[in-house]
């Protein structure tokens, strides 16, 4: 199967076998609308792979909330959220191969959040497609096999928090 593909028909936290990253969302509203959200941008990266990472097409091809939001920061916001990028950074990182070294493999649908499965290891640096939703860190979990553990991530300031 291709990627988009996976993230299309895998929708019941299939796992893939070997390493994996698990990014685990909860007391959420509308998790419905944030996992399609998570699958819409990756799919609109997948599918533009020469687009640059300066077009301003981007503002089109990105959903909604992504654009809404990250138009919405300021230097500040991006100095203190280290984990938030502006979309020129976001495209380019994703269009790197040395830094994208995962795939989407899976999700899952749960009552107040979701859960997404990645074949490989999803650094810290592509927790934007969910924290760029204006979702606060502290509603994500990731366990990653690379250190067999579980952690939530943390910044000096969520951005977030002051768009509650």
């Amino acid at each position: 199967m291709t990627e988009i593909q996976y993230i299309s028909n895998n929708n019941s936290g299939e796992t893939p076998s070997g390493d994996k990253t698990i990014f685990r969302i909860s007391g959420i509203a509308n998790p419905l609308e944030a996992l399609n959200n998570c699958k819409a941008v990756i799919k609109a990266l997948i599918e533009h792979p020469v687009l640059s990472p300066d077009d301003s097409d981007w503002k089109k091809i990105f959903p909604t909330a992504y654009v809404k939001f990250l138009n919405s920061l300021d230097e500040d916001d991006y100095g203190y959220d280290e984990l938030l990028y502006p979309i020129s950074s976001i495209v380019e990182d994703f269009q790197n191969a040395n830094l994208r070294q995962w795939r989407w493999y899976s999700s899952k649908l749960n009552n107040d959040g979701f859960e997404i499965y990645f074949e490989g290891w999803c650094s810290f640096r592509n927790y934007w497609m969910i924290h760029a939703q204006n979702i606060p860190y502290s509603k994500m979990e990731v366990y990653n096999d690379k250190y067999k553990k579980t952690f939530t991530p943390k910044v000096l300031k969520d951005a977030t928090l002051k768009r509650q």
